[in-house]
């Protein structure tokens, strides 16, 4: 009986190792990942603009890279900054919520205009066509 307590204490305490781990482990990180789509903002847009369930079921947590410029630099909240790049669309346009905080982002002396690549995943349309977790790359 007293094996079988011991033995059911250290399952117990794996198991809570365990599922503490898997608890606080931080998001999968984009820099290294290879992009599963290269496209433009613009590419982008009018595939959730023409069919929003087949983009949805393309690029749903995909890595996506834009090539594309800047229409504006908006900052967020807790620090975190929005770069939303042209799409020629006044009416649509796709939102990158980047990685790196305000400060960082403030180093890399970007502005309205400029061109950028940017990788992230995409997380679908809820106004904008939103990429998260994104990087810069260089």
């Amino acid at each position: 009986m007293k094996k079988l307590f011991l033995f059911a204490l250290v399952i117990a305490i794996a198991g809570g190792g365990i599922g503490y781990y898997l608890w606080n482990k931080p998001p999968e990180g984009v820099a290294k990942k290879k992009p599963d789509f290269i496209l433009t903002p613009a590419e982008l847009l009018t595939d959730f603009q023409n069919n929003e369930e087949a983009a949805n079921a393309k690029y749903l947590g995909k890595v996506v890279q834009l090539n594309g410029t800047i229409l504006e630099i908006v900052p967020g909240e807790n620090m975190e900054m929005q770069v939303i790049l042209e799409t020629g669309d006044l009416m649509a346009r796709v939102s990158c919520v980047m990685k790196e905080d305000y400060n960082t982002f403030l180093e890399r002396k970007l502005k309205r205009g400029d061109t950028v690549t940017i990788k992230g995943f995409c997380t679908g349309v809820i106004m904008d066509v939103v990429v998260d977790r994104c990087v810069i790359v260089n």
